[in-house]
């Protein structure tokens, strides 16, 4: 697939979102041959802070290694669901790689 090889020369492994639906039964089936298999959360963030476009408004971005408690706080409020949260900040906070946490 032409996504998997753009992702591997980079260095990551592609990851896919599918509906889980009678439908799409066909697309599971065709990833688990490709050794794919179902997970949570799929979460795929790819990009460049320094080529973002420069803006005459002020967006002040603090660059860090892991997610700030700040950060962090937003997920994890009492209006969002726990357990998504909890999984999106692990999520996130597992990458190995610097990226941007506003």
């Amino acid at each position: 697939m032409e996504i998997e090889s753009q992702y591997t020369q980079h260095g990551y492994r592609a990851m896919f979102r599918v509906a889980d639906v009678v439908g799409l039964s066909n697309v599971h089936k065709a990833f688990r041959e490709r050794g794919y298999a179902p997970h949570q959360p799929t979460l795929t963030m790819v990009g460049n802070v320094g080529d973002w476009p420069q803006r005459s408004v002020d967006l002040t971005v603090q660059i860090t290694q892991r997610p700030t408690e700040e950060w962090k706080a937003v997920y994890l409020a009492e209006d969002f669901d726990p357990v998504d949260g909890a999984n999106r900040v692990r999520a996130l906070a597992s990458l190995g790689f610097q990226a941007a946490w506003r």
